[in-house]
């Protein structure tokens, strides 16, 4: 790893733009076997990177020449006279253990840009390692529910709800029936559909809930389809205010939509949390 020891480095910092800040990296050790190198900034800050975090910041080999300059100028790097309190102010200072310094450097490097041409084989699998590390911190579990609890493995379907950790999907529900309205139908009988189908698909929504462990209580969103939005809004919306509970109400979208079929009129999707004790 000495071979590292008076490379060149250009690293950006968050609240900083696209300012590159110049060091060199002046020392490597380990810690628990992990190999960390400690850089000194041009601006007098320094911090502790670990090898795939360096391999992201490390300036061309034929552009980082034997040693570094303290007092030459640099033209590619701005360094306004503040420069040194404003570093203490985005490193934290240099206190702290090497475990603490190495956690914060592996946290400011996912906004760290590449420096121009110093793109190669160990930078990118580097980045690779780093964002398998991170995916495989972050999983959790994934439940798909059947449409139906007689649905063949083989039938091409959606799942009626997915739930990923602590947050339900709920599929679009449709009317278990419907009859079609006459285009001159009178405006009551037209009503009195829209209320029924209404009244149908969230006593639906409903069911598909209660299946995953949530309630109407934890809706986060819900997604209205209206045949005819100027028709349905206000059945729906009078259906809606005696259903739902006034101290949970989600996020609501309503939109107009064909529905597949002339005797569909109303359909709903939903986002729901999911309590803690239902699924850890």
């Amino acid at each position: 790893m000495s071979e590292y020891v008076g490379r060149t480095v250009a690293k950006t910092f968050p609240g900083y733009g696209k300012k590159k800040f110049k060091g060199s990296v002046t020392s490597v050790k380990h810690v628990d076997g992990v190999p960390l190198f400690e850089i000194h900034y041009e601006d007098g800050d320094q911090e502790e990177l670990e090898l795939f975090e360096l391999k992201r910041v490390l300036m061309p080999e034929s552009k980082a020449g034997a040693k570094r300059k303290a007092a030459e100028p640099d033209t590619a790097v701005e360094e306004p006279a503040a420069a040194v309190h404003e570093e203490a102010g985005r490193s934290g200072g240099s206190a702290g253990t090497s475990k603490d310094k190495a956690k914060a450097a592996a946290a400011r490097s996912l906004q760290t840009e590449l420096p121009a041409n110093s793109v190669d084989e160990a930078q990118l699998r580097g980045v690779v390692e780093e964002v398998a590390a991170r995916s495989t911190a972050m999983e959790v579990d994934v439940v798909r529910h059947p449409l139906t609890t007689d649905q063949a493995a083989d039938e091409p379907k959606c799942s009626r709800a997915v739930t990923c950790g602590s947050i339900c999907y709920i599929s679009a529900i449709l009317p278990s029936g419907g009859k079609v309205v006459a285009e001159d139908a009178q405006e009551e009988a037209v009503s009195k559909e829209y209320k029924a189908q209404s009244e149908d698909v969230l006593d639906q929504l409903d069911a598909a809930l209660q299946d995953v462990g949530s309630s109407r209580d934890h809706l986060v969103s819900l997604t209205v389809l209206l045949k005819d939005i100027v028709a349905g809004r206000e059945p729906f919306a009078a259906t809606w205010k005696g259903w739902c509970s006034r101290l949970a109400l989600p996020a609501l979208t309503v939109q107009e939509s064909y529905l597949g079929t002339e005797e569909m009129l109303v359909a709903v999707s939903a986002i729901a949390a999911v309590p803690k004790q239902q699924y850890v």
